[in-house]
């Protein structure tokens, strides 16, 4: 039983009136949808469209009395009319996107959403960075929960700065605890019996010769740029890019090398060939090229094996059918950006994951590594990476793996350029 579950059983037993508005990332609204036919046998209805169709959906259901409501966390900029509605219940989904005061999602829903009688917020990580991240969730909850003026008072008082960091003094610390454990429920895999077990696996490869020296030049070009500024830069940031992009085989919009592509057609032939497997990566071209290689290769094809994909291009319901195909099993492999299927996708008929390309961070990683992680099951997960060597393909896994951020993507390519000699 999961955090939804969780939440809509206690919104049950709360015996909430109408109307419940859910806010969640549009990768869970498929979810979230399962999870209420099941507990209620309806759906929410999804505000979601341009402006005018939002607006008409919300008013004409408003009308009707319909209990459920969702939508996606940026949707208030399109409809910022759900603030005028006395809704009886809002839940927060992923809620660290309330954590910076600064946005103008956090904003909204903190200032707008103070006389609902009940507010949920749900996250698995909700202190990803560090426990500041505490304040403005807890507050959208309730503003008297913790005794401070706001967010920077908060800041000021309960925490030493150590450059960039914050820690939390400990005498606030016991009071944090004490308010998280009066008010909140916390699902520990243990709790749940979640019992699946990971297990990693390196592929390396080898960079052709005739790439090594673009690959060398936009290299230069990142650890120049980065170690100049102390920061990241948009400089820095597009040799990264393209350093990330050349380890897929790209040379700028075009696939020049199947490196990656071939080793994964291999093991789906012959290690994988019975398993579901879900192929995680960075960019769109990254899946459609390997879509194509997949689906035309005449050994995969005379042993059933084809994939389906969904990336951030294709719309709502396409992407939703497509993951009931996977999840069905009318198709073996499934595609996809890791930030699609990272929050609220219940994908626990697959056994295997496959990171053809690194994601944009490590949060992103372990909540789509979780994807295929369910309840009562002691199957093991196998986790492998399709890695090219000495590239900031290797670096990126290594930060992504210790969970230690950006910066040491930056120093893990300065340590291995200092030992091969450069």
């Amino acid at each position: 039983m999961g955090k939804c579950l969780v939440s809509i059983r206690r919104i049950r037993r709360w015996k909430a009136n109408v109307p419940i508005l859910i806010v969640t990332p549009y990768s869970a609204f498929d979810g979230w949808q399962c999870e209420l036919l099941e507990e209620f046998e309806t759906e929410a209805i999804e505000l979601i469209g341009t402006r005018k169709k939002r607006l008409q959906i919300l008013t004409e259901n408003i009308e009707k009395q319909s209990k459920w409501f969702m939508i996606n966390i940026e949707g208030f900029r399109a409809l910022p009319e759900i603030a005028d509605i006395h809704w009886a219940c809002i839940l927060a989904d992923e809620s660290r996107f309330l954590a910076n005061p600064k946005t103008e999602q956090s904003k909204f829903y903190t200032n707008n959403f103070r006389n609902v009688p009940y507010r949920i917020i749900l996250s698995g990580t909700p202190d990803y960075h560090h426990s500041l991240d505490y304040y403005q969730q807890l507050k959208f909850l309730s503003r008297d929960l913790l005794p401070y003026k706001n967010y920077w008072d908060f800041r000021n008082k309960a925490f030493h700065q150590a450059g960039y960091d914050f820690i939390l003094k400990k005498s606030h610390q016991e009071l944090l605890q004490k308010v998280l454990s009066k008010y909140c429920v916390f699902l520990r895999r243990k709790d749940i019996n979640i019992g699946r077990k990971k297990i990693y696996i390196k592929r390396v490869l080898t960079l052709p010769r005739k790439f090594r020296p673009v690959y060398k030049t936009l290299e230069d070009e990142y650890v120049l740029e980065y170690k100049n500024t102390s920061d990241k830069t948009i400089y820095a940031m597009n040799a990264y890019t393209w350093m990330m992009r050349l380890c897929s085989g790209f040379v700028k919009d075009k696939q020049e090398w199947l490196g990656k592509t071939n080793e994964i057609i291999y093991l789906l032939k012959n290690e994988l060939l019975d398993e579901q497997i879900v192929i995680g990566c960075r960019f769109k071209n990254d899946i459609n090229q390997l879509l194509i290689n997949i689906n035309n290769n005449l050994d995969l094809q005379k042993k059933g094996i084809d994939a389906t994909y969904v990336h951030g291009d294709i719309t709502q319901k396409k992407r939703r059918q497509h993951i009931i195909d996977f999840k069905t099993g009318k198709h073996k492999v499934l595609i996809t950006q890791h930030s699609i299927i990272a929050h609220g996708q219940d994908l626990k008929n697959a056994t295997t994951i496959i990171h053809y390309s690194q994601p944009i961070g490590e949060e992103i990683r372990d909540q789509f590594d979780d994807r295929i992680i369910t309840l009562s099951d002691e199957k093991t997960v196998l986790i492998i990476d399709i890695l090219v060597k000495d590239t900031v393909d290797i670096d990126t896994r290594k930060a992504h793996i210790h969970h230690t951020g950006m910066r040491d993507i930056f120093e893990n390519t300065i340590k291995r350029r200092q030992k091969n000699g450069i």
